[in-house]
């Protein structure tokens, strides 16, 4: 005869198993969705930016300042944010069910008009699915150190 404990045990065993490698596939596609973020601005690609990020998305930046999507593409869709280079890495990805949270360094070479805009930062990325797509809401960064 089985203890309720080992019954307990017995029922909840294949729900954490369950959990967990639903979990696996989520955190990968939003590892892929940074590093998709870390693309478009590599690349200058406002347009892929967008695609990534939800309507009501808001960026908090280094200073404290809070931009709209628009706020935050504009620059880059003028030309007057360009950047030479920009590299993600440290990135960790953890998953809340339908809400995930990502952090990483992020080093970059980029130039807002004439003045260097280049640093590195720690960053925050808050991703949402939405619709069956992972889309960035929200973002931090904070300037590291020199």
């Amino acid at each position: 005869m089985r203890t309720p404990l080992a019954l307990a045990l017995a029922l909840a065993l294949p729900c954490t198993a369950a959990a967990q490698h639903r979990a696996e596939p989520d955190s990968v596609a939003v590892r892929r969705v940074v590093e998709q973020v870390a693309a478009s601005f590599d690349r200058n690609d406002a347009a892929l930016l967008d695609r990534l990020t939800s309507d009501d998305y808001t960026f908090v930046t280094p200073a404290g300042a809070i931009q709209t999507k628009a706020e935050r593409l504009a620059p880059m869709r003028s030309g007057q944010l360009r950047y030479a280079s920009v590299r993600y890495d440290e990135i960790v990805v953890r998953v809340y069910g339908t809400t995930a949270v990502a952090t990483a360094r992020v080093v970059t070479q980029a130039r807002m008009g004439t003045t260097d805009a280049s640093g590195a930062f720690r960053a925050t990325l808050v991703m949402s699915r939405i619709r069956g797509r992972w889309l960035m809401v929200a973002s931090h960064a904070s300037a590291l150190a020199r």
